[in-house]
Formats: C-alpha cells, structure tokens, sequence
C-alpha cells in the first residue's frame, strides 16, 4: 500500500482441509443384521437346556418344559439430517464440497449409532464397581460363561483406557500388554481393549465405564438401509440453495445380556487407594 513494495499474491486453497479424525464405529463390534422389513422379532433361547432324565426300561419319561423361547421385537427408525448449500458453492468443484458433505453426514451417522448401542449395553444392567483389574480378571472368569463363543473385548472411553495403562502388579510391571502382531491394540488378559472418544462414551461423575465379555452377542444392529442421499432443487429455492437430506434406518437391540458385563471405575476412590498405599499401586 505504500507504493513501493512488491504485490504477493495470496494463495488460497478451496478445498477444505479435514481434520485428521477417526470416527471409530461401535456397530462393527456388534451382531450387524439387515433387514428388509421395517420391524419384525427373533428368537432367542430363554436360559440354558437342563440335564436328561435317568430313567430304567419300561418307565415313564417325565416331561420336560425345554426348550424355553422368548421374543424380542425390532422397530427400525429413520435418522437424518438435512443441510442447505448455496448453488454458488455447489458449482465450485475445486472445493470438493459435496464430497466433504458425503464424509460430514457419514460422521454424524456413525455419532448417532454409537449414541444407540452405548445406550442399549447399559440397558438393563447393573453397574459392577470394580477398583482394580483383579477385578476384571474375576468378571472374564467367574461372570462371563466360557461357552460364548467368540472374541473377549473390553470397551471403555480415554479415561478407562489412562486408568488400565497405569495398573501395575505388584513388582511394578503394567498389566495393559500391547499385542504382539499390533503394538497399536491393547490387550488385558487376551481381551481387546477398544477406546471410544470420553465425548462419546462419557463418565457417570468419577465413574468410568467399561462393557467387559462377548459384545456382539450381547447387542443386535439391525439395519433396513444403510445411508440414503437425496438432493432437492426447489426445497430451498427461496434461498438459491439445494438441499441436501441423508436418512438410514436402523434399530438397536439387547440380545445376549448375559455375555457381558457393564462395569465402573470410580477414579476418585482408585485415586484414594494409591495415595495411601504409598503410590506402590
């Protein structure tokens, strides 16, 4: 502006910069079930079959009230969004708008499943308090039946995650191994450990979660569409924008209750317990 330096042309860049986030999805640790009706049931076992009856030739069989059947129901709901864009911006390519607004929607819809699931493994149960993994290891061995078939997960929120990393036996060694084939997974007593955002999965006060056993037998996700797009000229005509809708349909529910254990942490007591042990724990 003083007439004497040079112009420097300013670069701006159009595409929009995502932030490098993960949006991890608690729908892929459960029984994923498509469907084509919007509701319907299945069928589960009621508790576990009995014993057969002694019985010597020539007697009479008792009679038996197995197998026992019970009924749960789905009803899948729709979930959307829709969103305004100006024409103006849709024409500008460069920014690769509506390829951010296919990722931002899919994000949401993720948020809104894990909302779900989390919602329906607490369903029901009864917070176990625990106050060190000696604990869990009692929960995977004496709580969860070894008849389950399948992978023994841990699922808990950053909090959870910190508060195992720092759990040590009693010479000093960490009881949170890192896998073998993937230094990235944590593992506790064979056991995956999945970590879910504490805005996702939040504390209860000082009380951190944890879903401990057989996850996928113990909820159902059952899905009529996965995610629908639609766009509408005349929606928003008055205001020179076209709208933009996504819906899914799905519902969420408790299959297996007793694959699992829904477990707390209360932090401020674990806290406690260190401080007057010395810090030796």
């Amino acid at each position: 502006d003083n007439g004497e330096d040079y112009i420097i042309p300013e670069d701006v860049r159009l595409e929009i910069i995502k932030l490098r986030r993960k949006y991890k999805s608690a729908a892929a640790l459960v029984n994923n079930i498509p469907t084509n009706s919007i509701t319907g049931s299945f069928n589960f076992e009621d508790g576990e079959p009995t014993t057969l009856t002694d019985f010597s030739d020539g007697e009479t069989l008792t009679d038996s009230d197995d197998p026992k059947i019970k009924q749960k129901t789905f009803e899948c709901k729709q979930w959307g969004n829709i969103i305004g864009i100006s024409n103006r911006l849709i024409g500008t390519e460069k920014a690769q708008l509506m390829s951010y607004i296919d990722t931002w929607f899919v994000k949401k819809a993720i948020l809104t499943e894990n909302l779900k699931i989390f919602t329906e493994l607490k369903k029901d149960k009864t917070a176990v308090a625990c106050k060190s993994l000696d604990d869990f290891l009692k929960i995977m061995i004496t709580e969860i039946d070894p008849a389950f078939e399948g992978d023994m997960r841990i699922i808990t929120n950053q909090n959870g995650l910190y508060w195992m990393a720092t759990q040590t036996d009693a010479d000093g060694n960490k009881l949170l191994m890192r896998d073998v084939s993937n230094p990235a997974i944590k593992r506790f007593n064979g056991a995956m450990v999945e970590v879910f955002p504490n805005k996702q999965l939040p504390n209860t006060g000082n009380k951190v979660p944890f879903f401990i056993g057989n996850i996928a037998d113990g909820c159902y996700f059952v899905t009529h569409e996965q995610y629908s797009m639609a766009a509408s000229e005349h929606a928003l005509f008055n205001k020179n924008q076209k709208a933009l809708r996504i819906i899914e349909d799905f519902d969420v529910i408790g299959a297996d209750k007793d694959a699992y254990v829904f477990a707390e942490v209360d932090t401020t007591a674990a806290a406690a317990s260190t401080e007057d042990s010395g810090g030796s724990k």
